[in-house]
């Protein structure tokens, strides 16, 4: 019987959340269903746009993708919902970091860049026309590799935000990986990150009178003449590509959304994993054959 494409992103989101996270969630609960499983799931539904009931349906007529994570019962939907949220903040960050594994990370040149996810259903149309401005969104924060364009840091927030501010907590907390350049934007262009070793224009109208300004402006502008300041848009890129099908937050919790957003980079490296040029049915993980 021939595998299908589903059959494999759902194992690869089974064997990526085996290896990071508990069995059980709970000690006193039923056990019916293992921790791992319920969370591949919801990565399994992130990467095809699927809501938690899509999600149900899709497994109740797919006895492949319930083959591939080992269930003899396809779970309530609510039992996936109230599983996601039960993830700690240690878990999002070591799922991140094994997903990451799946392609060749060199960590010569990393991008950083942040976005904004809206919480409601208006569109940008609508939200235009009626005059209704949004007050509030979820600011994501992601740190790529220009190569192989894969999501290594996150930072999820309530926004609006100063980038330079999530850009120095980042690097205190030690979650940006040690690289040889970090390209930014001018955004990251503000006091108190002249120490941190980024690549970044000099914000419009900012000065060039002292000495370690001048040096902030040589450094990036050999950056530009040479081209590599160039691939920074390979971030712009990711994003693009994670707002085509997650521009939305479903969650209404605040905890929930930040589980909800630190989910998408997971499941945006599942998904660069098959698409990677280089990544032939023959380079699969050898839990996969």
């Amino acid at each position: 019987m021939k595998v299908t494409r589903k059959e494999i992103v759902a194992k690869v989101c089974y064997e990526v959340c085996k290896k990071v996270l508990p069995r059980y969630s709970s000690r006193r609960g039923p056990k019916k269903y293992e921790f791992w499983q319920l969370i591949a799931m919801y990565l399994y539904g992130i990467i095809y746009g699927l809501t938690y009931r899509d999600l149900e349906e899709e497994f109740l007529v797919g006895d492949e993708l319930r083959k591939a994570l080992n269930l003899k019962e396809v779970p309530h939907y609510s039992t996936i919902c109230k599983a996601v949220k039960r993830l700690r903040k240690e878990d999002l960050k070591r799922l991140l970091k094994e997903s990451a594994k799946l392609l060749e990370v060199k960590l010569d040149v990393l991008a950083i860049d942040s976005t904004g996810l809206r919480e409601d259903n208006a569109s940008f149309y609508y939200a235009k026309r009626s005059g209704n401005k949004r007050k509030s969104w979820t600011k994501m924060t992601i740190v790529v590799d220009v190569e192989s364009q894969v999501i290594l840091s996150e930072d999820v927030r309530a926004g609006p935000g100063n980038d330079g501010v999530v850009l120095r907590e980042m690097v205190e907390r030690g979650d940006i990986p040690p690289c040889e350049v970090l390209l930014a934007d001018s955004g990251y262009d503000c006091r108190g990150n002249e120490e941190i070793a980024i690549f970044r224009p000099i914000r419009r109208g900012g000065c060039y009178k002292s000495e370690e300004r001048i040096n902030i402006f040589l450094r990036w502008f050999f950056t530009h003449v040479s081209g590599l300041y160039g691939k920074r848009w390979i971030v712009e890129t990711v994003i693009s590509v994670i707002k085509l099908s997650n521009d939305r937050i479903k969650s209404r919790s605040s905890y929930s959304k930040l589980v909800e957003v630190s989910l998408i980079p997971v499941a945006y490296n599942i998904w660069r994993f098959f698409i990677f040029p280089h990544n032939t049915p023959l380079t699969y993980p050898t839990y996969l054959t």
